[in-house]
């Protein structure tokens, strides 16, 4: 992490016993008792959050079948969920080395899985062949496929957090676009068009309010819900390169901010060895801040449920945590600041 040893840092803490490949996704547990993260290297790790003040130890780790994982979820019960670039998605137990099962119908790789957090029961996939799947897992077999025309691959899926609907959810797409869907009546209710290429990744605010959008164009839009014909903000910056890979939501401990300063949005780019956490709303300082200088580019990021840590995967193999609490921007790699 640079040139200074991560230990001079309360605020961050890198895993240990990881991956030996690119990390391609991190996700928390609906209770933050466990983080989770697939690689590059056909593993995955599944690391215990420990009490405050105790040390990470090394995760419980498994191979996966065929080809690496794309991304990784898993739920209150210890079921994981892997989608894969073979076409497949595996369930998996916490603590057991291989899968339970294993879910065919994507006729494409699956890029991104994830549980609902209300109806556990109730997985959502979205594939390179276009189709966003809502499974039941009860019956282990699709519930509902939904297939809307003309928007290439999807990229990523992400259920609302229930304000707006317990099965209502979002996914991004390689056609610039990203859709809502309404997993009650089994249809899409709209379109948001903002983006002049693919659409990596899309998250959810923690009250539904908005949502922000990151793209292969390095531009992250934040979306009002009843505005699809214009995002209400458009967050880049010329000193940042290439796409925005990942996108994140964080606001407050256990959401509730007690400033403006404790809403961000945080997202990786694809040439860049730092992540950037947005303000939102923007505080008049008109930027945002870049985190210190890391050893390889930032793959993916993800804020916690509390709102407490967020974690970072590297191209480096590597897996951080954050502490929001003991982040020190000013220590950071710009000592601050970035201006849009």
């Amino acid at each position: 992490m640079g040139s200074k040893s991560s230990s001079h840092f309360k605020d961050r803490v890198a895993l240990p016993g990881g991956h030996t490949d690119k990390v391609v996704d991190v996700r928390f547990s609906p209770k933050e008792e466990y983080l989770v993260s697939v690689g590059g290297d056909s593993t995955a790790c599944v690391w215990k959050v420990p009490k405050q003040g105790a040390s990470w130890k090394a995760p419980f780790k498994f191979e996966l079948p065929g080809p690496y994982g794309q991304s990784v979820d898993i739920n209150s019960k210890g079921k994981i969920a892997v989608a894969r670039s073979d076409n497949i998605i595996s369930i998996h137990g916490r603590g057991l080395k291989h899968s339970q099962d294993q879910l065919r119908r994507h006729t494409e790789p699956v890029s991104c899985a994830r549980f609902n957090v209300h109806r556990e029961q109730y997985l959502l996939s979205g594939s390179l062949d276009g189709t966003t799947i809502m499974w039941d897992l009860t019956k282990k077999i699709p519930e509902t496929t939904f297939a809307a025309k003309g928007t290439g691959g999807c990229t990523k899926v992400a259920w609302s957090n229930g304000s707006v609907g317990e099965k209502v959810f979002l996914a991004s797409y390689t056609d610039a676009t990203v859709r809502l869907f309404d997993g009650r009546e089994k249809k899409q209710s709209m379109t948001f068009a903002g983006h002049d290429s693919d659409v990596n990744s899309v998250a959810w605010s923690r009250d539904d309010a908005f949502f922000a959008s990151a793209s292969a164009d390095s531009k992250v839009c934040l979306w009002d819900l009843k505005k699809a014909d214009k995002p209400r903000q458009i967050l880049s910056a010329p000193q940042i390169k290439g796409g925005a890979q990942d996108v994140s939501i964080g606001c407050g401990i256990n959401g509730v901010s007690r400033s403006v300063d404790e809403c961000f949005v945080y997202v990786a780019y694809e040439q860049s060895p730092y992540f950037v956490a947005w303000p939102v709303p923007n505080t008049g300082r008109n930027g945002a801040y870049m985190s210190p200088l890391l050893s390889k580019r930032v793959s993916t990021v993800e804020v916690g449920p509390s709102g407490r840590y967020f974690a970072t995967g590297d191209w480096g193999n590597q897996v951080i945590v954050w502490d929001t609490e003991e982040v020190k921007k000013a220590e950071w790699h710009t000592g601050g600041i970035i201006h849009m």
